[in-house]
Order: structure tokens, then C-alpha cells, then sequence
């Protein structure tokens, strides 16, 4: 109810309607109604008057095209005459009551509430209501042709879109557009042949911005979508999709790092690939977490994770090594110092295309600043901090450290001077040098971000090792046994679900952060051709 007692209708933009406005709208002797001021009198006539004026066809679908259902809240103190009017607007839209009879607090002189438990007072809205549901199963079984409808006007927009974009005479048209450079000469000989018309082709120039289409084998197609969650490339920078994959799966396997999970996801997902026919999205996003299920099955082995312990239970005991390489919840140092080196690689090769980058754009030097001088100078910092990384110590460490000192050094002056290029002054340049050390803070930050690789692989092993020890605690009786399925299925499902989301969470941040802040411009357009776009319907051409 609105603040004048009337019904409302609400429509998906919120609008509101009130039974005044179709009073004064639609009423023809006006002189003779009551005014707002006569208070109930106007009140009643007001609701008398939309009732009858609901019958009225022309009104009838002014309200369908302006609203697509009615909702009335409060329902325990609609007045009887009120309840007339709903039962007309309920003819004309779905129509949801809600109120409590209990909760009835209004009483209105000559003008009684309707009783919500009376059969005879609530049958024509019931009857209104079950019609409803009815015209509602009849729409429904022929859902399939509304979609059909809706995708060949979708297809019949755009191309009139299309047509509005070209120059028309009577004879003629013509219109520009961008192509592939590689589909160039194909689409120009299949016009031709077609047509009477004339087609040339000329390169983007230097300062136009040309949509972006990404091409990529397999694996580098499976994490477009996750640069696509940031942002399409630059039209004139690399596209990092195919050094990005192997970072991003190789990252998710250690993370998870479970070789028993890793044979789940990746059969899984490989599975529903192979079998359902499946949107263009949805079939990228599982083939990416199909390669994370096969790099997770092999960190897993690696480690010795086969659904945490079980493997190793089964041979013998917990104390039983069956990691290929060395077991992170026993060594777990060595696990982090890995993490961090990987972490190095990783950002280095950020930096590297970003210099790639810049000799792409031409700019030698900048190339040179940017990517060889910042090379020198996180070698030295990695040198000299190498004695305080764990599971690296000795003589080889003091050595490099003590190398290390001058080559930071050399990298510390390189980085300063570099500052010059492209300043107003030397002065100028040399302070622009100096705020660029602050990229050694930042990237001594970025390395130590990779130790979240040790936790979230810790996490899952461990996690992995209570849950089998937590599900044999009931012996070898039928109860234990039912224990144990129930604990083993249950609790290693919820450890997969959650440490898989995190690995995808946690990989993605470090390409969003440390690997594309090292180069990545962003904010390209996609390259989107006239086609037939449908949403419910797929259509398959045969050439």
C-alpha cells in the first residue's frame, strides 16, 4: 500500500502507480466527483471508479506494457472494496499477496476489511491466480519457439545496426571495417567473386587503435579468460596468454598440490569436455582447469600427495617417503625456498616482456633502462640477501653475497642514471633516477608474495592427512568402516572444493599483480565481427 491507502503496482524499474492517478486520468464527469479533501468519500469513489475503469481494453494494455506484475504487501488491511479493484488487476497481471491476519492492526468506518480466510472473498482472486499459473505452463511449453523468436530478431537488430553504419545511395553502398590481416586476401577474392564491387585493404595506422583478437594454441586459449577477467592486451603489445599458461598451471599444481585431487579434476573435467556439447566460455574454463588438474597430479607426486597421507598409510605408516622429491610437510623450507625462486622466474620474465614490448614500439633505449639495468639490479639484491634464505647458507652463499654488494651497486648507478632519459634536465633526471629505486622495495615485496605457494600447499596435505586420520578412528568394525567412508568422501571433497578455489584465486593474483605489473598496458578492444550471435539457440554452418 502506498501513504494513501491505494494499492501499488510494481514494475522492474520500481515505478508506482496508484489508483488517483487512473481516477483523474480516465474519469469524465469531474464535476461531480468528490474532491481529495471530502477524505473517505473520494477514498471509496476513487477505488470505485479504477475498478470499473479496468474493464476498459485500451487501459488494460497500457498497464500489461508498463508492468509486469502486481504485488500487494500488507494484505491483512485491504478493505473489501480495495479487494474488488485487485481482483481486476489480477485478470490483467500475475498477482502475489503477502500479509499476515494475525498482524491486522487497521479498522475503516464503512469500509471493512477483507477477511484472507473467508474461501468466498479470496475464490476469484484464487480462481485470477490459478488462471495465471495456467497461462504461465501454456507460455512455458512453448518457451522453445519464444527463443527461437528472440534470437532471429536479436540476428535481424544487428544486422540493421550494421546497415545503418554504411554510406547508401540508391545503386550502391560502402563501409570500412577491420579484418584479420592473415583473412585479408581471402575475404577479398570470396567478395569479388560474388559481387560487382571494389575491395582494398590498408595496415592500421601508427596512432589508430585497432580492435584485438587473441590466437593461441590449446593451452594458451585455456587462460584467456583469465586475462580477459583484467583486460584484453594492448592492440600493439604482446599477448601474454601462452608464457601465462604455463606459470598459471604450473602455480595452480603447486598450490594444491594433491596428486590424488589432481586425477579427479583433471578426468573430470577432460570428461565433461569430451562428452557435452558446452558454451565456447565454459569449455575454455574447464580445458584450463583439466591442464591444472595435470600439473596438480604431477607437484602431487612429486611431494608425495595421494589424497593426503593415504598412500603412504596404506604402505606402512605416515613415516613412509613415497614423494618423488621430498615431502613439503617434513621439509618445508625447501618448499618456500623453491616457491621464491620460481617467483623470481616468474617476475624476471615479466620484465623481459616488457622490454620485448619496447623494441617492439621502437624504443631501443628504453628497453635497455627499463629490462637489462632492472636485471642487474635485482641480481645484486638477490645475491646479497642469499645467506638469509632459508635451506642456503655456506660458503657458496657468503661468496655470491659478497659479490653480490657490487654488483647492486653497479645496478643502483645504471638505475639512477637511466633517469635522465627522456627528462627536461640532468637535475630532473637524476631525482626521477632516485624514485625509481623504489623498485627494489617493490620487488623484494613481489618475490616474498610467492610464499603464499608454501601455505596454500601445506594447507592442502595437512588438511589432507587429518582428514584419513579422523576417518580410521573407528577400526575395522561396520560402524568404523561406514565412518570412514562417510569422513574419507565427505571431508576430502570439502578439501578439494576449497583449496581448489583457492589455488585459482591465489594463481590469478600473482599474474594480475606481480607478473602483469611488471609490463602489462591492458585496455584493448575486442575484435567483435557481424555474426550470429545467439543466446538460446546454436547454429552450426556447413560450408
Amino acid at each position: 500500500m502506498d501513504h494513501y491507502g491505494y494499492p501499488w503496482i510494481r514494475s522492474p524499474h520500481s515505478s508506482t502507480c496508484t489508483t488517483q492517478q487512473y481516477t483523474e486520468a480516465f474519469h469524465i464527469n469531474k464535476l461531480d466527483s468528490p474532491k481529495p479533501e471530502d477524505g473517505s468519500e473520494y477514498f471509496n469513489f476513487a477505488i470505485i471508479t479504477a475498478t470499473k475503469l479496468l474493464d476498459a481494453k485500451p487501459l488494460k494494455t497500457v498497464i500489461k506494457s508498463s508492468f509486469s506484475r502486481l504485488i500487494i504487501d500488507e494484505y491483512q488491511d485491504c478493505t473489501v472494496l480495495q479487494h474488488k479493484m485487485i481482483l481486476a488487476l489480477s485478470k490483467i497481471l500475475p498477482t502475489h499477496i503477502l500479509g499476515d491476519p494475525l498482524q491486522g492492526i487497521f479498522e475503516f468506518r464503512n469500509n471493512p476489511i477483507v477477511d484472507m480466510d473467508s474461501d468466498d472473498e479470496m475464490q476469484g482472486l484464487n480462481q485470477n491466480i490459478q488462471d495465471q499459473q495456467k497461462l504461465a505452463k501454456d507460455f512455458g511449453e512453448r518457451l522453445i519457439e519464444v527463443k527461437i523468436l528472440y534470437d532471429a530478431l536479436q540476428m535481424e537488430r544487428n544486422l540493421l545496426l550494421a546497415k545503418n553504419k554504411m554510406i547508401t545511395t540508391k545503386s550502391t553502398f560502402a563501409f570500412q571495417s577491420w579484418v584479420p590481416a592473415d583473412l585479408v586476401e581471402g575475404i577479398s577474392q570470396k567478395l569479388i567473386s560474388q559481387w560487382n564491387c571494389y575491395v582494398y585493404a590498408v595496415d592500421a595506422q601508427e596512432d589508430e587503435n585497432f580492435p584485438v583478437l587473441l590466437k593461441n594454441p590449446p593451452i594458451g586459449q585455456s587462460v584467456e579468460m583469465i586475462t580477459e577477467m583484467y583486460s584484453l592486451p594492448d592492440c600493439r603489445e604482446a599477448d601474454p596468454n601462452r608464457i601465462m599458461a604455463f606459470f598459471y598451471i604450473m602455480f595452480f599444481g603447486l598450490m594444491l598440490g594433491d596428486a590424488g585431487y589432481g586425477l579427479l579434476l583433471a578426468a573430470f573435467c577432460g570428461f565433461v569436455v569430451w562428452k557435452y556439447e558446452l558454451e565456447a566460455g565454459t569449455k575454455q574454463f574447464l580445458r584450463m582447469l583439466m591442464y591444472c588438474g595435470i600439473a596438480t597430479i604431477f607437484w602431487g607426486a612429486m611431494f608425495g600427495g595421494w589424497f593426503g597421507d593415504l598412500l603412504s598409510r596404506t604402505l606402512g605408516g605416515s613415516e613412509v617417503n613415497v614423494a618423488v622429491w621430498f615431502n613439503p610437510i617434513n621439509d618445508p623450507e625447501r618448499l618456500l625456498l623453491w616457491s621464491l625462486i620460481f617467483g623470481v622466474i616468474h617476475t624476471f620474465t615479466g620484465i623481459g616482456i616488457g622490454g620485448y614490448n619496447l623494441i617492439r614500439e621502437k624504443k631501443y633505449l628504453d628497453a635497455i633502462i627499463e629490462t637489462l639495468f632492472k636485471y642487474i639490479l635485482f641480481t645484486g639484491l638477490i645475491m646479497v640477501v642469499l645467506p638469509f634464505v632459508p635451506s642456503v647458507g655456506g660458503a657458496f652463499a657468503q661468496r655470491a653475497a659478497y659479490y653480490g654488494k657490487y654488483v647492486f651497486l653497479v645496478g643502483l648507478i645504471l638505475t639512477i642514471l637511466g633517469g635522465i632519459n627522456g627528462a627536461k634536465n640532468i637535475i630532473a633526471g637524476l631525482f626521477s633516477g632516485v624514485a625509481k629505486l623504489y623498485d627494489v622495495v617493490s620487488f623484494f615485496s613481489d618475490i616474498l608474495s610467492y610464499a603464499r605457494i608454501l601455505a596454500l600447499g601445506l594447507a592442502t596435505g595437512v588438511v589432507g592427512a587429518i582428514v584419513n586420520q579422523m576417518a580410521v578412528m573407528g577400526g575395522l568394525s561396520i560402524g568404523g568402516v561406514i565412518l570412514f567412508i562417510a569422513v574419507f568422501l565427505f571431508g576430502h571433497t570439502l578439501n578439494i572444493a576449497l583449496n581448489a578455489l583457492s589455488a585459482y584465486v591465489h594463481s590469478s593474483r600473482l599474474q594480475y599483480i606481480e607478473f602483469f605489473g611488471k609490463f602489462y598496458k591492458g585496455g584493448g578492444k575486442a575484435f567483435d565481427p557481424l555474426k550470429m550471435d545467439t543466446e538460446y539457440i546454436k547454429v552450426k554452418l556447413e560450408v
